[in-house]
């Protein structure tokens, strides 16, 4: 028979519990996504500031640098849930230094972009920048190279899944939102309460292109075996590059254009 003692802990511990849900599901949007709604920066020289109107009306922006010959790839770039367009100059470095073209799209709520930051806003966002590149950038499908970075992998593959690009990067991907956060909060019904799951483990599976898997070995933010744990999802070729020395924010100073985007576009035949 349970004491009247052990039904006050079990009912306190149930209490916090509840709580706990409660306050994950009402701040989940500000746990996930981090807009810096300052006005973007000028781009830098060459470079187009692009405004994007997607599929649900929001207006939303992209910085565009074109690629130094036709016949070389275009990256779409979609980047992390912290980061800025205007903020990736040493990314613009790198590839324009392998002569491909770049488009790095604004998500939606970030950097004076219109709407809320949110996954289905997050894919629209992604496919307005593909659409762009298609239509006014006068581009074909096996020119155009799908890029993302941490919270932009999940758009990068669905997207990949839906339109067939030449070739899909990720760099530190998530095996899936769901995944990492209940591995991280194992207390919570994360499956039931998070709004924002990103499945990349299920889109995976349908890219129908070749795919470079980057990470960094000491990453602390996405750990890298969520993106080991992708590499036998995809059906197609697949190639994942660690970094030693590498995190989650610097790969790109760790040899991940010189290194392994460099190879994995040549080994595709998709090199400048």
């Amino acid at each position: 028979m349970i004491g009247k003692w052990a039904i006050i802990v079990i009912g306190v511990i149930a209490g916090i519990w509840i709580l706990l849900v409660g306050a994950f599901w009402g701040f989940q949007d500000r746990i996930l996504f981090s807009p810096d709604t300052a006005p973007l920066k000028s781009p830098p020289e060459g470079v187009r500031k692009l405004g994007l109107e997607t599929s649900d009306g929001e207006r939303i922006f992209a910085f565009y640098a074109p690629a130094v010959r036709p016949e070389c790839p275009t990256i779409l770039f979609l980047h992390n849930n912290q980061g800025r367009i205007d903020q990736q100059n040493a990314r613009l470095n790198h590839v324009t230094s392998l002569g491909l073209g770049l488009m790095m799209v604004e998500w939606r709520g970030y950097a004076g972009a219109s709407g809320q930051p949110s996954e289905e806003g997050f894919h629209k966002d992604a496919r307005a920048g593909w659409d762009w590149l298609m239509t006014q950038g006068n581009l074909q499908p096996d020119n155009i190279i799908v890029h993302g970075h941490s919270i932009g992998t999940g758009p990068a593959t669905k997207l990949s899944r839906d339109v067939v690009p030449s070739a899909l990067i990720l760099e530190a991907p998530y095996y899936s939102m769901q995944d990492m956060i209940s591995r991280a909060i194992p207390i919570l019904p994360i499956g039931i309460i998070l709004k924002h799951k990103f499945r990349t483990d299920r889109w995976i599976v349908d890219v129908d292109a070749p795919i470079l898997i980057a990470h960094g070995s000491m990453d602390e933010t996405i750990a890298p075996s969520q993106s080991e744990r992708l590499v036998p999802l995809a059906e197609g070729p697949v190639r994942r590059w660690i970094s030693e020395d590498a995190n989650h924010f610097d790969l790109a100073n760790h040899g991940l254009y010189e290194d392994a985007i460099a190879t994995f576009l040549d080994d595709n035949d998709l090199e400048c």
